[in-house]
C-alpha cells in the first residue's frame, strides 16, 4: 500500500514538473520578464539614489554587504545600470539568452534595493523582487529552439518537451506566491475580519484622505456603500488564496489571468497603488495556442478549409479523405488524394 502511494506520488511529480510545454511559451516568459525589467530600469534612476548620502544613515551594513552596495560612487552604479539593460536587451531579444540572463540577474538583484529602500528599511517588494529569481531559472532552462535570434538552435527544437516546462511552473510558482504571501500576511494580522466591510472601509478612507495619492473619488464613493465594500473584502481574500490554482491547471490560468489583470486596474484607480510585479501574471498566457489559432484562422478558408468536420460538411466525416458527405468510403484512389486535404475538397 505504502509502495503504492509513494509510486503514485513520484508519477504525479514528474507530471507535474516534466509536462511537455512549448518553446514558443518559455520565449514568451524570458521576453516579458526582460521587458517588465527595462520598464522598470528606465523608469528609476538607481545611480543618483546611490548617490544621496543621507539616503544611507537608515540601510544596515548586513544589507550593504549583502547586496555590494556602498555609497558615494554614483558613476560606478549608473555604469552598472548600463550593463544590466544592455543585458536585458539581450534576453528580450533571444541573444546569448542564458549568458545575459546570468548577467541580468546578477545586476538586477545588486540595484533593484536601490528603489525600496527609499520606501521601506527591507529591500523586498518594489517591482524587482522575483525578477532576479525567474532570470537564473531562466538562465538554467535551455536555448527556446528555433525562437531566439542567436544562437539559432536545430528544427527539432521548436517541439514541445519537458526541458521547457519546468522552468514555466517554476516561474508560475513565483508570480503565484505574490498573492499567496499577502494572503499569509492578511490572515496573520487581522485573520477573517480583515475582509469585513468596516475594514475595506477604514482602508479606502485612508487612501482617499491621503493627498499624496492621485485617486480619490472612486475610493470614497465606495466607502459609503458598505455592501460593496464587503464584497470587495470577499473577493480579494478568494483570488489571493485562487492564484495558486493557475501554477497546476490551464482553465485557472485562462480564467485568473483577465481576473487578475482587472484586479491590478481596479487597485490603482481605487488606492491609487500600483504593483509592479502584478504584470508578471501576463506569464500566465498560452502563446503557443494563441499563435495555432493565429495561423488556422491566416489558411484559405480558414480552420475548416484543412481539417473538414461537422462544420465543414454537415455530415461525418473527422478529416478529408476518410468519408463522404453522405458517409460512403471513398476508394484507395479518393483516399490518397483526399489526404492532401486541399481546398477543392474542404470546402
Amino acid at each position: 500500500m505504502m509502495n503504492r502511494l509513494v509510486e503514485r506520488m513520484r508519477r504525479l511529480w514528474d507530471e507535474f514538473w516534466f509536462e511537455p510545454a512549448s518553446p514558443l511559451n518559455l520565449t514568451w516568459v524570458r521576453s516579458l520578464v526582460a521587458l517588465h525589467a527595462l520598464w522598470m530600469m528606465f523608469s528609476r534612476n538607481y545611480a543618483a539614489v546611490s548617490g544621496l548620502p543621507i539616503f544611507w544613515i537608515s540601510i544596515p551594513s548586513g544589507l550593504r554587504w549583502r547586496y555590494l552596495l556602498f555609497p558615494g560612487h554614483p558613476v560606478f552604479e549608473q555604469s552598472l545600470q548600463t550593463i544590466a539593460i544592455i543585458a536585458l536587451v539581450c534576453v528580450a531579444l533571444g541573444v546569448l539568452p542564458r549568458v545575459a540572463c546570468v548577467v541580468a540577474s546578477l545586476l538586477v538583484y545588486h540595484l533593484a534595493p536601490l528603489e525600496t529602500f527609499i520606501w521601506t528599511p527591507t529591500p523586498f517588494a518594489r517591482g524587482l523582487t522575483l525578477t532576479p529569481l525567474i532570470l537564473v531559472v531562466l538562465a538554467c532552462a535551455p536555448g527556446a529552439g528555433g525562437y531566439q535570434l542567436w544562437p539559432r538552435s536545430p528544427a527539432s527544437d521548436h517541439e514541445p518537451s519537458w526541458r521547457y516546462g519546468w522552468p514555466l511552473r517554476l516561474t508560475w510558482l513565483f508570480v503565484a506566491q505574490i498573492y499567496l504571501f499577502a494572503a499569509f500576511a492578511k490572515a496573520e494580522a487581522s485573520g477573517w475580519r480583515w475582509s469585513s466591510a468596516e475594514s475595506i472601509r477604514r482602508w479606502l478612507l485612508v487612501f482617499a484622505l491621503d493627498p499624496r495619492w492621485r485617486f480619490h473619488s472612486l475610493a470614497f464613493w465606495l466607502a459609503a456603500h458598505p455592501t460593496l465594500c464587503l464584497i470587495i473584502g470577499i473577493v480579494t481574500v478568494v483570488l489571493e488564496w485562487s492564484v495558486v490554482l493557475a501554477v497546476f491547471s490551464k482553465i485557472a490560468r485562462a480564467i485568473l489571468l483577465p481576473v487578475l489583470l482587472a484586479f491590478a486596474v481596479g487597485i490603482m484607480l481605487i488606492l491609487s497603488i500600483h504593483v509592479g510585479e502584478t504584470w508578471l501574471v501576463l506569464t500566465f498566457l498560452d502563446v503557443d495556442r494563441l499563435a495555432q489559432r493565429l495561423r488556422a484562422w491566416k489558411r484559405p478558408g480558414g480552420a475548416s478549409g484543412h481539417q473538414c468536420g461537422l462544420n465543414s460538411f454537415g455530415g461525418a466525416g473527422r478529416r478529408c479523405g476518410v468519408q463522404h458527405v453522405t458517409g460512403n468510403v471513398l476508394d484507395e484512389s479518393e483516399q490518397i488524394e483526399g489526404q492532401l486535404c486541399g481546398p477543392a475538397r474542404c470546402q
